[in-house]
């Protein structure tokens, strides 16, 4: 304290013995005020100190303990003034702390009195204190040295403030920051933040689903240059909406544009937020470009599937119809002397006849309903059989280029849809290639993603038939309905390839795909499951007009006047003693009536009432062993749950020949 006085004190003037009695009393006056001011200082200082929150204490450096403390040490430390002078720094500091401090201390000694070091500096750390009841504290202490008369320092004085909660607050923040920033890093969901229209953030996935290196390839860049043109009028509305209007946007499906030069189909929903401060959208992108091709895909066998059916019902149709034309031309022309103008007009009414049963074959192999004979086959031997027949189908301009890399894998294949497959794909690259061109055909094993459904398939494993050419290739919309029957881009096409292809892939159990792009060509990809075991031997069967023994009677049963009378005199023409009856209950009255044996049946499957094999086992009652042929204008497939496969039976499609007819006849009473 410095007290100072208007005029000299007579003390310091004159000697006090001197002075007179008023003069010294008004000495001790003054001086009595002075230290009166100084006590009501310290009193003042003194509560400051003693009712502070903060810890305000002094520690000598020589023995390394508290000489001075504030009471609010028993906040901090739970120890009060007293108890904390005799505690050691060990106490009350975790051994990590306390080693910082040391090393502080060390440091600050160390450069302390250099040049350009204030002697008066405050130094600030952080430290970790232990209550008294155990737990840890984070204090906040400010430091600086108390020095003797030569300026050495000989103590420490500092100032520690509980920041417990602010610690703990702030780590609890950067753990929920860590928590959400790996939410939204490890999303499996696109997230885009943009401000101002322009990209401030975006996660991990989004960086991966628009095929960009890293994030700084996106952020920056305007959020519209990755939408696809058709959509972003309307993202800039719903924009403008959000950050007018607040809330979310209902989710939408856009197309968007990545990085990497794709096209995606998203589903998208915007959300306003605040970001850095600043009124932005936060994007959710689900790219469902997968879920949508699914759903394609799903809606494109839904509609084969009933395109199936009706080409299915119309081949029926068609082959009850062409039977009479197909069987009686065929007879006609044997009975015709060759190289008239009669039997010239016969043979072109049997050809287009054969050309009709043709198609109907096709619609009934496109809608699976055509029997298939499958043998485990090699690939690559039926390709290097067809390959002679493919060289002299197609124009010489085109050249017929063969990789075979699955030698020893067998498939379960009819060997006759395998080179349908092949004309058919053929013939479609020959009109892709009017300037000629390379038609090639590779095989290479594969892994397939689900179990084979055949039973002695190998599990994961298939091989690729791949048929390609480097021809004008197929836009969007072509490829959409590249499988539909009658759909085609050729002036003189069936629109039936593609689709007789599609079908004998599906009877295959096999997997088929078409790439292509205007001007990069055409690959039409089958996979077929792989099996085990040994190849088989195919043995072609022909028809035959060998004439059989005549005296055996043949009960022929069909609803359709036309086929039935047909039946009847192919039968007959050969000499046959042949029965008509047009339904179930004429035929058992037929034979009834007929007092003779009964060699065997020639009956429709499918009739009105009683259907032909109901028919055939009423008839077994009454002759027994009876052997029977069904004929249909529908395939096995289409007739597998009615049973018709038992021993001593035949089977013979509509439409048929004559020389068809008898050898199945023939065939099937050889049996007996």
């Amino acid at each position: 304290m410095h007290t100072d006085t208007k005029t000299p004190s007579p003390g310091r003037d004159n000697d006090p013995e001197k002075c007179t009695r008023d003069e010294l009393v008004r000495l001790v006056r003054e001086q009595r005020q002075a230290l009166d001011a100084l006590n009501g200082e310290l009193d003042g200082l003194r509560m400051i100190t003693e009712n502070v929150s903060d810890n305000i204490w002094i520690l000598d450096l020589a023995t390394l303990r508290f000489s001075y403390t504030t009471p609010s040490s028993v906040n901090i430390l739970g120890y009060g003034p007293d108890e904390v002078d005799a505690l050691t720094l060990e106490r009350i500091i975790t051994p990590r702390s306390l080693a910082d401090a040391m090393q502080l201390l060390q440091d600050e000694l160390a450069r302390d009195g250099r040049p350009g070091v204030d002697p008066d500096r405050v130094l600030t750390h952080l430290f970790e204190q232990i209550h008294r009841d155990g737990s840890i504290r984070w204090v906040d202490i400010h430091l600086r040295f108390l020095r003797d008369a030569a300026g050495a320092p000989r103590a420490i004085m500092g100032v520690s403030r509980d920041v417990t909660e602010r610690r703990l607050a702030e780590q609890a923040l950067r753990e929920s920051e860590e928590r959400f920033r790996l939410l939204a890093e490890k999303n499996p969901t696109g997230i885009v933040v943009h401000t101002e229209g322009r990209i401030v953030y975006v996660n991990d996935f989004t960086v991966k689903s628009f095929g960009a290196a890293s994030a700084d390839e996106l952020i920056g860049r305007p959020a519209l240059d990755f939408v696809h043109p058709d959509y972003r009028a309307g993202v800039v509305e719903r924009v403008v909406r959000i950050l007018k209007e607040g809330g979310s946007a209902e989710p939408m499906e856009e197309k968007f544009l990545t990085a990497d030069g794709r096209i995606i189909d998203v589903e998208v929903t915007g959300v306003p937020i605040m970001f850095k401060d600043r009124p932005s959208v936060m994007v959710l992108i689900h790219n469902v470009t997968e879920k949508k091709a699914m759903e394609r895909e799903l809606v494109q066998a839904r509609r084969l599937d009933s395109i199936g059916r009706l080409a299915g019902g119309i081949a029926h149709d068609l082959n009850n119809m062409l039977t009479p034309v197909l069987g009686y031309s065929s007879m006609l022309v044997h009975n015709v002397t060759p190289g008239t103008e009669e039997h010239e007009c016969l043979m072109q009414i049997e050809k287009a006849a054969e050309r009709a049963k043709n198609l109907t074959m096709q619609l009934l192999t496109f809608s699976r309903k055509r029997t298939i004979d499958l043998k485990a086959v090699s690939l690559g031997r039926v390709v290097r059989d067809f390959e002679p027949i493919l060289r002299r189908t197609i124009r010489e301009d085109i050249r017929i280029e063969l990789g075979i890399g699955a030698e020893g894998l067998l498939v379960m294949a009819d060997v006759s849809q395998i080179e349908q497959i092949l004309i058919n794909l053929a013939v479609n690259a020959e009109e892709a290639m009017p300037d000629g061109g390379v038609f090639t055909i590779s095989l290479e094993p594969v892994n397939r993603p689900s179990k084979p459904a055949v039973s002695n398939g190998v599990a994961g494993l298939g091989v690729a038939l791949t048929v390609g050419d480097t021809g004008r290739g197929m836009d969007a919309e072509t490829l959409e309905h590249a499988f539909e029957p009658f759909y085609t881009t050729r002036s003189n096409g069936t629109g039936l390839g593609l689709a007789t292809v599609y079908g004998i892939v599906r009877q295959h159990d096999a997997a088929i795909d078409i790439r292509s792009a205007p001007g990069a060509g055409t690959a039409v990809v089958i996979t077929f499951p792989a099996v085990e075991g040994r190849e088989e031997e195919m043995r072609a069967q022909r028809p035959s007009m060998d004439s059989p023994a005549a005296g055996i009677t043949i009960l022929v049963v069909e609803d359709e006047e036309a086929v039935l009378r047909l039946a009847e005199r192919i039968l007959g023409s050969v000499g046959y003693r042949v029965l008509t009856a047009s339904n179930g209950p004429d035929a058992l009255a037929a034979a009834e009536r007929h007092a003779g044996p009964i060699d065997l049946l020639l009956t429709d499957v499918i009739m009105p009432g009683m259907d032909g094999k109901r028919l055939y086992e009423s008839l077994g009652r009454l002759h027994a062993g009876l052997p029977v042929v069904f004929m249909s204008g529908h395939h096995r497939d289409v007739l597998a749950g009615r049973d018709i496969d038992s021993a001593g039976t035949g089977f013979i499609q509509k439409p048929f020949t004559a020389p068809e007819l008898i050898r199945q006849v023939r065939d099937v009473l050889g049996k007996r």
